[in-house]
């Protein structure tokens, strides 16, 4: 997965400073070298997932309510159903929008987790 995220342009790409003395804090740049009709299939499936997957919508308002700019939320969206891809893969299951996170559950209800 690591890998078609440096393909697809989503994975960032963190530009460390040199300098003596104390340490400098590394600055995060966007990924300039990527395949493009790649990163426009991503663009399309954050877009559509958007519109029909509710989710989508609360991560990508939570997003732009933080700040980010419209392309940097589809982008990270766009990881984030890579992500969720690559662990339907690993799980040979569907995604079921439904599904919550047993972390998730527990911090609803207030019930820990053992």
């Amino acid at each position: 997965p690591e890998h078609l995220r440096c393909l697809d342009g989503l994975a960032p790409i963190t530009k460390q400073t040199g300098g003596r003395g104390r340490p400098r804090r590394g600055e995060v740049q966007m990924r300039r070298a990527y395949c493009r009709p790649l990163r426009e299939a991503f663009f399309q499936w954050a877009s559509t997932a958007i519109l029909r997957d509710a989710r989508s919508k609360r991560r990508l308002a939570e997003l732009r309510a933080r700040g980010h700019s419209w392309g940097r939320s589809m982008r990270q969206l766009g990881d984030g159903l890579l992500r969720l891809l690559n662990a339907a893969l690993r799980a040979d299951t569907t995604y079921d929008p439904n599904y919550e996170r047993p972390s998730d559950v527990a911090e609803k209800t207030g019930v820990a987790m053992p």
